[in-house]
């Protein structure tokens, strides 16, 4: 009796291990760290940038937003291209509550008031959004089409236990790689290069895993670039974005780096950031070649998330703890974003204006990317985006909470 666990345990290794053998992933090594500055994909420079090398000099800054102020302005519109101000707009992670953001943007576009934004940034599912808000109203049938007449399959196709188990994640992204080659097209990207070359931005967060660091993409130097690779590579962001590490397959990415070949092993944003307008994005305000005159700017944040819940009781089962345990790490991340942001926002006198899924939205959600909530939520952010939708001017945690009300001071 003690020698037939002893043996199953045996049969099962030598199983794993033939699996393993049978399904081994190939790729190129990992840029090394001292090559980590220099690495580029191939012939797009000015792609990508990482936060921490902005914050160890503002001097090095590459990629900087084009600031139409006199003297420093980008080169002059055409009648298509007309001065898009200085307003910001920032999606976030969310999975399938990006419906949120789609409606809501949608929803807004009807009123007539929806801003040309100058700079547009997407985390997750809001990088999925991000590059179809940046140009605007015409592309509001994209946010439409992909939220209401799509279901999970669409998205992610789900790997068998042994295959998730042995591969590199639970599900593949194939499907939505179809997506977005049916939704970003040449046509997209010329559109997107036109309106860089205008001064305006769009940047998308993925994460790299070998180094453990935020990347951010220039993906209107990406678009603008005359590399033939450049629409592979944008799709490429995009998708690795919405990895999810595990649940999905990453996304490798082939750089350069000392006239040697790497490949980097991309997956979602939100592993770092739930949301991002990093501050050495924003526009310097305070510069002495500002007019006196320069527009009010505005900062548009969209948490595809509830950030107001109460608290609920979490049943005592392992995998249900894990899920709570989850959505909270990303909610206090996502808490933290949005005070960063706004602590920044307040330093250059910008306007913060944030919106995000209200805990008086109560819909069943039984499933991931499930159409029946997704079309709900999407139905919810348009109502709010087509009425008067109160922009909160100021983070939850930074009003006033019942708790920190009963607290007598000393």
């Amino acid at each position: 009796m003690d020698g037939l666990p002893r043996m199953a345990r045996l049969t099962l290794a030598a199983l794993m291990a033939v699996l393993s053998a049978c399904t081994t992933l190939t790729r190129l090594g990992a840029v090394p760290s001292e090559l980590q500055d220099e690495a580029r994909p191939d012939g797009i420079p000015d792609a990508r940038f990482y936060p921490q090398q902005l914050a160890d000099s503002a001097a090095r800054l590459q990629v900087r937003i084009r600031w139409p102020v006199s003297g420093h302005e980008p080169q002059a519109p055409d009648s298509s291209n007309t001065d898009a101000g200085c307003d910001m707009l920032a999606v976030s992670a969310g999975g399938d509550r990006g419906a949120f953001a789609a409606g809501l943007l949608s929803g807004w576009s009807q009123t007539s008031t929806r801003p040309r934004f100058k700079v547009v940034t997407g985390v997750s599912v809001g990088a999925l959004i991000a590059p179809f808000a940046f140009l605007g109203p015409r592309y509001d049938h994209v946010l439409r089409e992909v939220t209401l007449s799509t279901g999970p399959e669409s998205f992610f196709h789900r790997r068998s236990l042994i295959s998730g188990l042995l591969g590199d994640g639970f599900a593949s992204s194939e499907p939505l790689e179809r997506l977005l080659t049916t939704y970003v097209t040449g046509a997209v990207l010329r559109e997107i290069a036109d309106e860089y070359r205008h001064g305006r931005d769009l940047y998308i967060l993925t994460t790299d895993l070998d180094a453990g660091v935020p990347v951010i993409w220039n993906m209107g130097a990406i678009a603008a670039s005359d590399s033939p690779d450049a629409l592979m590579l944008f799709r490429q962001v995009m998708r690795a974005s919405a990895a999810v590490p595990v649940a999905v397959a990453p996304v490798l990415i082939p750089v350069t780096a000392g006239s040697r070949h790497f490949q980097e092993l991309h997956v979602d944003g939100s592993v770092t950031h739930q949301v991002f307008l990093d501050p050495f994005l924003l526009p310097q305000l305070q510069s002495s070649d500002v007019q006196a005159s320069a527009p009010t700017c505005r900062a548009f944040i969209i948490i595809n998330a509830q950030m107001d819940s109460s608290p609920s009781t979490t049943p005592r089962r392992t995998l249900r703890i894990g899920e709570r345990s989850i959505r909270t790490l990303m909610q206090v991340e996502a808490f933290n974003d949005v005070a960063g942001i706004y602590a920044a926002l307040q330093r250059q006198d910008i306007q913060f204006k944030l919106a995000y899924i209200d805990s008086t939205f109560q819909v069943a959600h039984p499933h991931d990317f499930d159409t029946s909530y997704m079309r709900a939520l999407f139905s919810y952010g348009q109502r709010l985006g087509s009425g008067t939708y109160p922009w909160r001017a100021a983070p939850p945690r930074a009003q006033p909470s019942n708790l920190s009300a009963n607290v007598n001071p000393r």
